[in-house]
């Protein structure tokens, strides 16, 4: 079931010959340092993975939980694969508030940043 929620999501970011990604930005000014680190304690828990929203480990929705820094490190890091294309960076920067991650509330500038530059340095550990 994880594998075809993946592959769902991947489906719909730009990688399409007709659609081609725009590079991620680094131009850009991060909230934070780019670290897994930062990201997990200062977006991802109080964003997406506390006990009211889609990733804690009581709901986790998609499939997997950011309330676990490990199971949400393997998480992100296989939802960033393709980069600028990838499932999370497609996501986290999208206008439709249907498709945009977190629901209801885009994160920051700042926060997008970070996460792309993470994204963009190979999503290290």
């Amino acid at each position: 079931m994880r594998e075809l929620i993946v592959v769902a999501l991947f489906a719909v970011g730009c990688s399409s010959a007709e659609e081609p990604c725009e590079p991620i930005d680094t131009s850009c000014t991060p909230q934070y340092e780019a670290t897994f680190e930062n990201i997990h304690a200062r977006t991802l828990t109080p964003s997406c993975a506390n006990s009211a929203s889609c990733h804690a480990s009581e709901t986790s929705s998609g499939g997997f939980s950011l309330a676990d820094p490990d199971d949400g490190f393997g998480a992100l890091a296989q939802f960033s694969e393709g980069g600028s294309c990838g499932a999370l960076a497609v996501r986290i920067t999208s206008a439709s508030a249907a498709f945009q991650m977190p629901p209801g509330r885009p994160l920051s500038e700042g926060e997008q940043c970070a996460i792309l530059l993470w994204i963009e340095a190979g999503s290290p550990r």
